[in-house]
């Protein structure tokens, strides 16, 4: 990094400690304006537990390394060799083994001037996270509620300089694991656009997300997308449905939290796709968009963009989820079949079809 990023960097370090302050709280708001009964997860117990592991790699004993990457591997056996592999990389793919090499590139990384202000600015923003791991063990205890399967998960905080912020991963102990990438929240006042230009993932629309607000909602999302399952065909109709299941999921996961955390959308957006939901619909309709493949035609429509292609200019991306969604809470109204069960069906005509969903006639 340039020193002029440093210097961007450094110009954020002495207000973010005000701005971040605020502990993530779970609102009490009625989810969607629909009516979901809440369960009662006072007796469903969940095993989760929070790893520093930006703090143990940063504080690596740069005399002894070879005895510290040993400690650090010996208490990371699954998440340190892929933080060395893939999430930076540090180590050579075809020779993970080389410590050598892997010490060698870990000094120049943790001494590069850029990685200790990032590093600094994390802890100022996230000197715990118990706040957050207790909005995260409530949504886990709702999701168990539904899926008796789920619920047991290590968490690995760690700082990749912007490369990845939340993944699901195979862990040990009858557990999975959650990566979670802390330099990807650090608020809406952090200038990811002066580090990182000219890549589009850290357009305004999309790091408007990246804060305390948003982290477990995002931490959330890998569970849900495991549960969900993977989409089944490349029709519009297809990619709706399934995003509209891990919606609703979602809803079913943090019942207390704002739509608009849920959806990402600002909340004048969130209020345009709510009053705009038959002109939505009357649209992919009207443009023969329900059955399309092609993803110049729905990209938009399904996946993070500053407005959906053919509607006006208030209206966020992915409104043919909200669609997907409201044809999901439909189906699931008239059917009464379990969570599980829905994350079961594949077939995103049958739920069209038996949602028996037309917002032009409520």
């Amino acid at each position: 990094m340039s020193k002029n990023l440093k210097n961007i960097l450094l110009m954020f370090i002495p207000s973010c400690e005000k701005l971040f302050l605020a502990i993530i709280t779970m609102f009490l708001v009625t989810a969607c304006g629909d009516d979901i009964e809440v369960p009662d997860i006072s007796n469903i117990e969940v095993d989760v537990d929070v790893y520093r592991f930006d703090q143990d790699f940063n504080n690596l004993d740069t005399l002894n390394f070879e005895k510290s990457i040993a400690e650090l591997d010996l208490k990371y056996p699954n998440f340190a060799p892929l933080f060395y592999t893939r999430i930076l990389p540090l180590s050579s793919p075809t020779d993970p083994n080389n410590k050598t090499l892997l010490g060698a590139n870990i000094s120049k990384y943790i001494n590069d001037s850029f990685v200790v202000s990032l590093y600094d600015t994390v802890q100022i923003v996230f000197p715990n996270l118990d706040a957050e791991q207790e909005a995260l063990e409530t949504a886990l205890r709702y999701l168990k509620y539904y899926f008796p399967k789920t619920g047991n998960f290590n968490v690995y905080a760690f700082i990749s300089e912007f490369g990845y912020q939340t993944f699901i991963m195979p862990d040990s102990n009858g557990k999975d694991g959650l990566g979670l990438g802390l330099d990807m929240f650090l608020g809406n006042e952090f200038p990811y656009k002066a580090l990182i230009s000219k890549n589009a993932t850290f357009s305004d629309y999309i790091t408007r997300s990246f804060n305390k607000e948003h982290l477990v909602k995002k931490l959330i999302d890998p569970v849900i997308d495991d549960l969900a399952g993977e989409t089944m065909g490349d029709r519009l109709l297809d990619k709706m449905i399934v995003n509209g299941k891990k919606q609703y999921l979602l809803d079913r996961a943090m019942p207390y939290t704002p739509d608009s955390i849920k959806w990402e959308f600002t909340s004048q957006q969130m209020e345009w796709v709510e009053n705009n939901e038959k002109d939505i619909y009357v649209y992919i309709l009207g443009e023969d968009l329900l059955y399309e493949t092609r993803t110049k035609k729905i990209k938009s429509l399904i996946d993070y963009s500053p407005s959906s292609k053919g509607m006006p200019a208030q209206s966020p991306g992915r409104t043919a989820n909200y669609t997907g969604y409201k044809i999901v809470d439909r189906f699931m109204k008239r059917t009464k079949i379990s969570l599980d069960s829905l994350t079961r069906i594949k077939d995103a005509q049958f739920i069209l079809d038996n949602s028996k969903y037309n917002p032009l006639y409520k």
